[in-house]
């Protein structure tokens, strides 16, 4: 419910968000709007000083926020907005343990991010860090040419005959979209695993079946990380960090992977042992990689394993760097923070709430393994539920029926081991809506875990 006009809700915006986003929270006679001035990362010591008193803190992924940040803000704090899709640089636990919400960007950045994926790949493929070395530094006249010198392999199939498989670790919806993008490459199949650390396996064959059908290919797996490896011409890393998906990538994974394969990393650094993808670069296991993250980010040196190596792109985590997807991340972070400053429902934020003890859900399905369920909260289908969190200690929603038939929840584990529900998906955790019939309420299960067992 919104608050009286009469009291002013702070908002601490860390960066300034440009002329398109500024005028959402500038101008608002109920909100009493503190900026950092300058144009570089807020100072921590300015953050603490001016989140007194905040009901919303508009924040950057530079930003720490943690529980002595909470506890400057104080009590009134309802929501911290981040402008990014990932959140390891907020305490989710701390959020939790208050009730304050966490507002975040999905969705806005698939797009740039599937482009910078294509992008790494011809990139990495072709010799791009090589071959502009040579002009940027003055010695291409210098340079002998030579039957095959800087050939690499052709990321498209040169004829119908030459299969070209795609490999991804994480299929979300980034994933989908970099498939897409390289279906007009030729590319025919499609191989791609889940989280290694899930106890299910097996693959949705109908909704494999229905996708690969959709683009064109001729086939679509969910397989081992051993068979991703083994098949691919490339393979995607897109799957959420954390300690889940640690080193997912590492020497045994490179080992196996075509001597002409190309790794394209744009998730997180953390999924991709450093040292081991040097290692293989330099032996020639593998033919190139192309990376937007590296862990340890941003504090890569010039003398680091990686730069070294020639055919190792590296990008400054520009994946969702375009105008559009910025000025639609910023404005979604600005709303998501307005909203909770004036009592009214998020566009887009995680409802932290205490796990119960039992770490049961609604029915009894064991569905996280940490302390916080997250529940992904969308506006946009929220209004339609019969029920709205908070629900007690569950996460469930109640959708009407029409809700089931339409896209299945897209399930991940986030870093801290908890259960996320997409919101684009029906999203209670069993199908327990009096309207369906049995057969219903089965499909809905299966689909739900399925999705649990890529998470």
């Amino acid at each position: 419910m919104s608050q009286s006009p009469s009291l002013k809700h702070k908002i601490v915006v860390t960066r300034n968000l440009g002329p398109d986003v500024m005028p959402i929270l500038e101008g608002r006679t109920e909100i009493d709007l503190v900026v950092w001035p300058e144009d570089r990362a807020c100072d921590r010591e300015w953050l603490l000083r001016n989140a007194t008193g905040a009901a919303a803190l508009v924040i950057m992924v530079s930003d720490k926020i943690d529980a002595e940040v909470l506890d400057a803000a104080g009590p009134g704090l309802r929501a911290v907005s981040t402008m990014s899709v990932g959140y390891e640089h907020v305490d989710v636990q701390e959020l939790a343990k208050r009730s304050i919400a966490l507002g975040y960007t999905p969705d806005v950045l698939t797009e740039a991010v599937a482009d910078v994926c294509i992008m790494l790949a011809l990139m990495a493929g072709r010799n791009a860090k090589q071959t502009s070395a040579l002009v940027n530094e003055g010695n291409w006249p210098q340079f002998s040419w030579a039957p095959f010198l800087f050939c690499g392999p052709q990321l498209s199939a040169p004829s119908p005959s030459r299969q070209r498989t795609a490999g991804f670790i994480g299929f979300g919806r980034i994933a989908k979209a970099t498939l897409a993008r390289l279906v007009p490459f030729g590319f025919t199949r499609c191989v791609y695993g889940a989280n290694p650390h899930s106890t299910r396996q097996g693959s949705n064959d109908d909704s494999d079946k229905e996708l690969a059908d959709r683009l064109g290919l001729t086939s679509v797996r969910r397989v081992d990380l051993d068979t991703v490896a083994s098949e691919s011409d490339v393979v995607f890393v897109l799957a959420p960090g954390g300690p889940s998906t640690y080193h997912v990538v590492n020497e045994e994974f490179l080992r196996k992977m075509k001597k002409m394969g190309v790794l394209v990393n744009a998730s997180r650094g953390t999924l991709v042992d450093s040292d081991a993808l040097a290692k293989v670069l330099k032996e020639g296991g593998i033919w190139a990689a192309g990376l937007d993250v590296v862990e340890g980010e941003p504090n890569i040196p010039a003398d680091h394993p990686l730069v070294r190596e020639p055919r190792c792109v590296i990008l400054p985590h520009i994946g969702s760097a375009t105008n559009e997807t910025w000025v639609d991340m910023a404005s979604l972070a600005a709303n998501n923070a307005l909203a909770a400053a004036l009592g009214e429902p998020m566009p887009c934020a995680l409802r932290c709430l205490p796990q119960p003890a039992t770490s049961q859900v609604t029915d009894g399905t064991e569905v996280s393994r940490d302390r916080t369920i997250f529940g992904f909260v969308r506006q946009s289908w929220i209004s339609k539920a019969n029920k709205q969190l908070p629900m007690g200690n569950t996460c469930c929603y109640t959708l009407p029926e029409s809700a089931f038939t339409s896209h299945s929840p897209d399930v991940q584990t986030p870093d801290f081991g908890a259960l996320s529900l997409h919101p684009r998906g029906p999203v209670s955790l069993r199908a327990n809506h009096p309207n369906l019939t049995p057969g219903q309420r089965t499909h809905h299960d299966a689909v739900l875990d399925h999705h649990i067992s890529q998470a």
